[in-house]
């Protein structure tokens, strides 16, 4: 999905309004969707990130404000506000660089945090979890084994009669899997690691963007490093790590290859509709390797 474009003076204007003594802005690192910005109030920094949907940032408010004590940090939203047809979302900003600007073999230090943090989220307790399901921005996301085998349900137009094969199998080799999940349930941040977790001083200081996040089985969230891995250095070494210091977190190699197909044809599916072909290329690759894994 291609980043909102919007006039630079608008979003001045906005944030003048509803933060008077702020400092300028700066640009940050930015995921795949959203534009990224910071500013200073009175000595606190803010994050500003501009999309195209409310949704996602409705989210990130909601999970902040039931997550509290679990142990997992999420930046505290102070404003969603309207930029003309797109949303800006204010938030305080968190110490901490990304897992993705680290040097090269950077992220690999960082495994046992990375370890812990997804333990967090395998076990948010059931009153959480039921918290976040009552709201409609959890509730209306249907069931885990539904949002898996959703992929089947994909539209794939103009690509070749080998490709369309190659689809066909991959997704008939998930929906063969769907009723072997096991009905163990967390909370699935949807998008873990790389820009989305901060560290410092040998932790975890905060976990970002909850936009792709639902109620479901916590081994999505590793399957989502190791589909990644061979396209981000950081999501290569957490993986490394996982098979060398904790490979039992990798046990279920048959589930986390559903996964990790499930992931890989919802991203071949955006690349082809935003006509990325190098991405396009490459998720089509790494799914023919996960295949051949088996």
């Amino acid at each position: 999905m291609a980043k909102p474009a919007f006039s630079a003076h608008s979003l001045e204007n906005l944030l003048d309004r509803n933060f008077p003594a702020r400092g300028p802005l700066w640009q940050l690192a930015e995921g795949q969707e959203s534009r990224a910005f910071a500013f200073d109030v009175a000595g606190e920094q803010f994050v500003v990130r501009v999309n195209r949907q409310v949704q996602g940032f409705e989210v990130d408010r909601l999970v902040h404000a039931v997550l509290p004590g679990s142990g997992i940090a999420v930046p505290e939203v102070t404003a969603i506000l309207p930029l003309d047809d797109q949303w800006v979302c204010v938030s305080r900003r968190c110490p901490g660089e990304t897992l993705q600007s680290l040097p090269a073999d950077g992220a690999y230090a960082y495994g046992p945090a990375v370890a812990r943090t997804l333990d967090q989220l395998a076990g948010v307790d059931a009153v959480l979890l039921e918290r976040l399901g009552a709201s409609p921005l959890f509730g209306s996301l249907g069931c885990w084994p539904d949002f898996v085998r959703a992929v089947a349900e994909l539209e794939w137009r103009g690509v070749s009669p080998g490709l369309a094969r190659q689809i066909h199998q991959w997704t008939d080799l998930i929906v063969q899997h769907v009723p072997r999940l096991p009905p163990v349930l967390g909370l699935v941040h949807g998008d873990f690691g790389s820009n989305n977790v901060l560290v410092q001083d040998g932790a975890i200081s905060a976990v970002l963007d909850w936009s792709e996040a639902r109620i479901g089985d916590p081994q999505y969230d590793v399957a989502n490093i190791l589909f990644w891995r061979s396209w981000l250095p950081c999501m290569e070494q957490q993986a490394r790590y996982f098979e060398a210091e904790e490979p039992g977190v990798l046990r279920d190699q048959a589930r986390l290859r559903c996964y990790q197909l499930r992931i890989g044809l919802a991203v071949l599916s955006d690349a082809l509709a935003d006509g990325d072909a190098h991405l396009a290329e490459w998720a089509a690759g790494r799914l023919a390797d996960i295949t051949a894994e088996r």
